[in-house]
């Protein structure tokens, strides 16, 4: 066994443990932003549980479109959603980032899942998104890197500056 797949099988169960606390946590205290990092988490799972497969048994176009759908699309975005359940303060500006990362993931989705796969085999090696997709998939996991990294900074920034002016912010 290599030392990749056991990383990767470890990681698995982990995530799949996690998702399952977040879910009994939704099922008592009902809140989108748990709702959401729910959906993070089995994103995440569901991307190691593939990884782990393609270390194991080799990758191929389904073990390869659920690391990049399920690790790439679903959890960056849900975390999204989560941190804007969290730091918004009206419901417009939570019904827009809703909305926002409702159509990057159906444009994204699409472009991932439909967009054919180049013709280069796969092995038990990691499969590197630009080997084999096209530029425009490629453009659309971009785009969704730097869409996370920006909401995250916006996300911090907002929680900072309410830290300092509401007490509720500050613990």
């Amino acid at each position: 066994m290599s030392p990749s797949f056991l990383a990767a099988a470890v990681s698995t169960v982990a995530a799949a443990a996690f998702t399952g606390m977040l879910v009994r946590r939704c099922t008592r205290v009902q809140r989108l932003d748990l709702i959401a990092w729910s959906v993070a988490a089995a994103g995440l799972a569901i991307a190691l549980a593939a990884q782990a497969l393609g270390y194991h048994q080799g990758f191929g176009s389904t073990t390869f479109r659920a690391v990049q759908i399920g690790g790439r699309l679903i959890a960056p975005l849900a975390l999204c959603w989560g941190l804007a359940e969290v730091v918004g303060r009206t419901f417009l500006a939570r019904f827009g980032s809703r909305l926002a990362l409702l159509a990057l993931f159906v444009i994204g989705s699409v472009i991932l899942v439909l967009d054919p796969l180049a013709s280069v085999t796969f092995s038990t090696a990691w499969p590197a998104a630009a080997t084999y997709y096209e530029p425009i998939p490629n453009a659309v996991l971009l785009l969704i890197a730097v869409a996370t990294a920006g909401w995250a900074v916006v996300a911090l920034a907002v929680a900072g500056v309410r830290a300092r002016g509401e007490p509720g912010w500050r613990g």
